[in-house]
């Protein structure tokens, strides 16, 4: 029976690298637990198992900060988003900091600055696990 990637489910082939070849993630990361995850606080597990069913994600937004010959892009920490929230203006932070601070490392400050810009105003990238049985640890 195949491997699935801890992150977002995606079958595992046989012969593989330290990557998903789905979400890209590293498969040696730990998962974040949920005193991790940004925008939990205060919920039970009931309300978040009611958020997940109407739209409810949860979601990583990168950026991209540059000073002169080096670029660093990285990831956020886990957000969790309500399904009456939107995944782009919880992540303008982040767009805000990668328009003022990335674009300045020479040759892929610009390059990755557009690519941190482009993933956070189409909403991030979803790490929502595929089933809500993995919610239950």
């Amino acid at each position: 029976m195949s491997a699935r990637c801890p992150h977002c489910g995606a079958l595992l082939p046989d012969t593989r690298d330290g990557c998903c070849p789905e979400c890209r993630s590293l498969l040696d990361d730990p998962l974040p637990t949920f005193s991790e995850v940004e925008g939990l606080a205060g919920l039970s597990n009931e309300e978040i198992y009611w958020e997940l069913r109407n739209g409810g994600k949860f979601v990583v937004y990168h950026y991209c900060v540059s000073v002169i010959v080096l670029s660093f892009f990285r990831d956020s920490q886990v957000h969790f988003i309500r399904s009456n929230e939107s995944a782009v203006w919880m992540g303008m932070k982040y767009t805000l900091l990668s328009a003022l601070l990335g674009w300045w490392g020479v040759p892929f400050g610009p390059i990755l600055t557009i690519i941190a810009i482009v993933i956070n105003l189409c909403g991030g990238r979803n790490v929502t696990p595929p089933n809500q049985g993995v919610l239950d640890a």
